[in-house]
């Protein structure tokens, strides 16, 4: 399990919104916890599908 502190991380990074202090610490997280790369990879893919599903929402508004 990871702490929430470092899912916290995990998702500011996939946001885009880590802060450059915090960088480092998790860097340091994610080589000493394999899960958690699975856990960032999974957030990133579910993040290009829901950007992906929005899209789509929004270009066949456009033509309503």
């Amino acid at each position: 399990m990871i702490n929430e502190k470092y899912l916290e991380l995990i998702q500011a990074e996939v946001d885009g919104e880590l802060p450059e202090q915090d960088r480092a610490e998790l860097s340091r997280f994610m080589l000493a916890n394999p899960d958690a790369h699975a856990v960032r990879d999974e957030l990133k893919r579910l993040c290009r599908t829901l950007d992906q599903v929005f899209s789509s929402s929004l270009d066949q508004r456009r033509f309503i």
